[in-house]
């Protein structure tokens, strides 16, 4: 579990959760359709968020650097096929973007 500018999230054997004051977010494993890192431009730095897609459509975003401690790549480098490669671009970005890491097959 790992706590960052008041947001709370949780990586388990059930799925990932984001709370803050007011809410809790959960995404079940079994319902994750995909996951991308998207960057915003803030200045001449990219903040970086994961971008984690339900089967439903819906997502929930999550501020790279709020996940870090909650161990959440290591396990999302579980799911098969996951591409860490746009981890490595995302890092270098330059402009607005989402790029896509996994999809479920």
């Amino acid at each position: 579990m790992s706590e960052t500018g008041g947001l709370t999230v949780a990586v388990d054997d059930d799925g990932i959760a984001v709370r803050d004051a007011s809410e809790t977010r959960h995404v079940a494993w079994d319902h994750l359709a995909g996951v991308a890192i998207q960057t915003r431009m803030a200045g001449s730095e990219a903040e970086l968020f994961w971008v984690l897609e339900r089967l439903d459509g819906t997502s929930l975003v999550i501020p790279a650097a709020s996940a870090t401690s909650a161990d959440l790549l290591p396990r999302l480098k579980e799911l098969p096929g996951f591409d860490v490669e746009p981890l490595v671009r995302a890092a270098a970005a330059t402009t607005d973007d989402v790029i896509v890491c996994w999809r479920r097959q």
